[in-house]
Parts: structure tokens; C-alpha cells; sequence
């Protein structure tokens, strides 16, 4: 067993804590803090069946200047009316996040076609529900994300349907699926638009700062086209667009995962929280620049040969583990493709090969000076499967396992004489 294999801390009572640690859990899918490996692990302990794959944001309004209304009874009331509509749906998820209800909804094989049907009926109904209910005064609005097979991607789905519900006035509708409102978008302009997508991630991944500012601001010029409401929605799309763009970007160069997953919820909590203010959406631009490529220059700082040593002593270490490139690029604080990039360049070697050979040479090793059996000495130094282990032996070495072995025997008998 993998020594990162979290031990259950909490013995005999895990079950107890459950209910403290289900909204726990929740609250990091929201928040995009989770890798796939945790959300797993996490998910097997409080034996969650089916992980959700779209979130949908309640949102309650103040009738008068439109305002999101966070009254603790209302809240409340809100999140128990949402609860009786979604206990139909197998495995939703309602709670609250940041003043808003959330529902947190799983595909559980549904046709996604037949999923977006099922939520517009269902969250009717929960419209309707709320329209005769204690909190009737306010205005309710309910957007809708977009789906993620993978529930690390929770977090964005969340984002998209906090903006479309801030949109329902542009919709007519207070039910918004940001699919709806991305199609609504003009699109002219968008293979151009994408070359200076590549040359902003560009700028931002040298640490140009000024040239990067420039450029996110003459982009953002181009959606002039635009006015009122429409500019403001049109807007905040492209920044989140370029919030996605760049955070992938800066992985890539090696920036520390933790570190931008972190840095991008922070700042989509920030896009969120700027409303509809054109000044506060550009100032929030001009900040994302600055952060992103002060994240970058923090990596540039250790040259990418420290990042191959640091994986070559893990891998000194741990290599009778099935370790993976995921999982060492977890551990040097770097991306799995940076980190494969940077090895084929530092060591002319990719990183499997030189897993492959660190595992061989520690067989030999046990070969020459042991009796241990070849399946025993394959599973010691990490290899799972003997047949591969003989394969990966044989192309190496020229020779199997047996044949090295018999070789060095026959040896030490000439010697011998």
C-alpha cells in the first residue's frame, strides 16, 4: 500500500463524524480545492454513490434594487422547499454557499438531454413553490451550469451558474442554463479572438506584465460593439473565459497546483462578487494579470533541473511503489505535463523510462545477491505484473530475469575453479 494512502484518522468514529464531514467535502468541490485522488478517497469514506456533475445556484432578490437577499429564515425556508423538490432526484445535493442556495446535482446515466429537461421542470416547480411560500416578496432566480463528467471541475459549473442567474433580466426567463446564454453571445471575431488568447497566455508566461495588461485591455475593447446590460454580461463571460485560459496556461509552465487552484477560486469568487460595475470588472482584470504572472515568476525562481532532481531522489526512494507522474508532480509541487516536459529536456529520458530503469537496477541488485524467486523480486521493486517486469528487463538488459541470473551463476562457478 502507497504510503500517501491517507489511514482513516478518525477509527471507530468515522461514522459519527459523517455528517460534519459530508458538507465539509461539498464545500472543497465548490471551492475547486480537490484532485481527482482526494475526491475519490473522500467519496469511498462517506460511500457517496454518485458524484455530482452540475450545480445549479437559487438565487433570492430583493424586488426593489435587485439585490441578493440573504436573510437567515429566508435562507432557510429556501433551502427547505429546495430539498423537497430535489429529494426525487437520486443523489442532489442542496445546501448553501455564499448567501446562495446551491443544488449540486449528479447524471446518474441520464441522457443529457433529458437531464437539462428534468432540471428546467424541476427547478419550475421550485419557482413555483417559493412564489407561494414565506419568502414570496422576493424575487427567485435559478441559473443553471454547465455539466463536468469530472467533479473536480464542480467549482466551474458553480461559477457559470452564479452569472447566469444574474442574467435572467438579458433572458426573460428566471430559469438561465449558461449553455443558453453562451449561444446568445456574438461570436464574430472568434478565430481572432483566440490568436490573442495565445498571445495573452503567452505574455503572462514570459512575466511581461505591462505587454499582458495591454493586450487583455485592447480584447476587451472589441466587445465595445456592445451596450448596457449586454456589455456588462458579454464581459463578464470573456473574464471568466480568460480566468480558465490562464490558470490552465500557468500550469502548464509548472506553477504550483495547489497554488492556482487556490489563486482561480479566489479571483472567480472575486468576478462573482463584482456584479454588473464595468470598473470593478476591469480593475478585477487588470488584477488577474498581476497575480498570474507574479505565479509564474514564483516558479521561474527554481530552475526546472531542481524540479528533476527532486523527483529522481522521490522516485530513489519510493520506486518499489506503483508510483505514477501524477502523482511525483503532486509531491515537487509542479504539473504532471511540465514535469514530463522538463525530464525529457533535463535527462534526454522520459519519466517512465527512467522509473523503469531505476526499478531494473535495484532487480539486478537482487538478483546477483539473492535466491529470492523473479515474481517476488518483480513485485519488490514495484513492477505488478512479472510478464511486463521480464519485458521491460529483457529491453533493457538484452536478457531476461533467469538468463541474468544463470549468467552471474555460471560466473561465480568459473571463478571458482
Amino acid at each position: 500500500m502507497l504510503e500517501h494512502l491517507s489511514q482513516d484518522p478518525l477509527g471507530d468514529q468515522t461514522e459519527l463524524m459523517i455528517p460534519y464531514l459530508y458538507p465539509s467535502f461539498m464545500y472543497e468541490l465548490l471551492g475547486g480545492y480537490l484532485t481527482e485522488k482526494q475526491i475519490k478517497e473522500r467519496a469511498s469514506m462517506l460511500n457517496i454513490s454518485y458524484m455530482p456533475n452540475i450545480a445549479l445556484s437559487i438565487h433570492l432578490l430583493h424586488k426593489k434594487d435587485r439585490t441578493v437577499f440573504v436573510e437567515h429564515d429566508a435562507m432557510e425556508e429556501l433551502l427547505f422547499l429546495t430539498r423537497q423538490v430535489f429529494k426525487y432526484w437520486d443523489g442532489a445535493i442542496v445546501l448553501s454557499y455564499l448567501g446562495k442556495g446551491v443544488v449540486l446535482l449528479p447524471r446518474c446515466n441520464r441522457d443529457l438531454h433529458i437531464m437539462k429537461s428534468e432540471i428546467e421542470l424541476y427547478t419550475d416547480q421550485l419557482l413555483s413553490l417559493i412564489s407561494h411560500s414565506n419568502v414570496a416578496d422576493q424575487l427567485a432566480t435559478a441559473g443553471v451550469g454547465r455539466y463536468y463528467d469530472s467533479a473536480s471541475m464542480l467549482h466551474l459549473s458553480y461559477a457559470e451558474a452564479c452569472r447566469a442567474a444574474q442574467s435572467y433580466f438579458l433572458q426573460g426567463s428566471r430559469i438561465i442554463f449558461f449553455d443558453d446564454l453562451d449561444r446568445n453571445r456574438d461570436l464574430s471575431g472568434s478565430l481572432c479572438l483566440y490568436d490573442n488568447e495565445q498571445e495573452l497566455l503567452e505574455m503572462v508566461r514570459i512575466g511581461d506584465t505591462g505587454a499582458a495588461l495591454s493586450k487583455l485591455d485592447d480584447m476587451m475593447q472589441a466587445l465595445d460593439t456592445f451596450s448596457g446590460e449586454q456589455l456588462l454580461s458579454n464581459l463578464f463571460m470573456f473574464l471568466f473565459e480568460q480566468l480558465v485560459i490562464l490558470s490552465r496556461g500557468v500550469l502548464a509552465e509548472g506553477a504550483h497546483p495547489k497554488a492556482a487552484a487556490e489563486m482561480k477560486w479566489q479571483l472567480t469568487k472575486e468576478l462573482i462578487g463584482s456584479g454588473n460595475d464595468f470598473k470593478q470588472m476591469k480593475q478585477w482584470a487588470n488584477t488577474m494579470i498581476i497575480r498570474f504572472v507574479n505565479l509564474v515568476k514564483e516558479k521561474t525562481e527554481k530552475p526546472s533541473a531542481w524540479f528533476v532532481d527532486e523527483a529522481e531522489e522521490f522516485i530513489a526512494r519510493h520506486y518499489h511503489h506503483p508510483l505514477t507522474l501524477e502523482y511525483v508532480a503532486e509531491k515537487v509541487h509542479v504539473s504532471p505535463a511540465y514535469l514530463s516536459r522538463i525530464f525529457k529536456e533535463e535527462r534526454q529520458e522520459n519519466f517512465v523510462q527512467y522509473l523503469n530503469k531505476t526499478r531494473i537496477y535495484h532487480a539486478k541488485q537482487l538478483l546477483s545477491k539473492t535466491q529470492v524467486e523473479i515474481s517476488e523480486i518483480a513485485s519488490r521493486v514495484g513492477f505488478r505484473n512479472q510478464n511486463y517486469f521480464a519485458t521491460v528487463f529483457r529491453k533493457q538488459e538484452g536478457i531476461t530475469p533467469s538468463e541474468f541470473r544463470k549468467k552471474l551463476q555460471h560466473s561465480d562457478d568459473a571463478l571458482k575453479k
